[in-house]
């Protein structure tokens, strides 16, 4: 019992710092998601469908980075589950 409190203590005090980890993050006009997306579609650029009306779901999307990527890259048939 003592193991779940202490546990719990501590997802709180980690979830009560997300936000705070993730600078830039809740405004997409940030440079931060313009940087991150240039250096992830690199990393990804033989993964990605080469049909831009492809579908693409993101699953536990966070902050939607990802989902900013491929908008980026001009795929307009994006889906978001978190």
């Amino acid at each position: 019992m003592k193991t779940k409190v202490h546990l719990a203590e501590y997802r709180d005090r980690v979830y009560a710092k997300y936000p705070d980890k993730h600078v830039g993050w809740q405004n997409t006009g940030a440079p931060v998601y313009r940087r991150w997306a240039k250096g992830a579609a690199a990393h990804l650029r033989g993964w990605l469908p080469k049909d831009k009306s492809a579908a693409c779901l993101d699953l536990g999307c966070g902050p939607g980075n990802l989902l900013y990527m491929l908008r980026e890259l001009g795929y307009r048939n994006t889906t978001v589950s978190t």
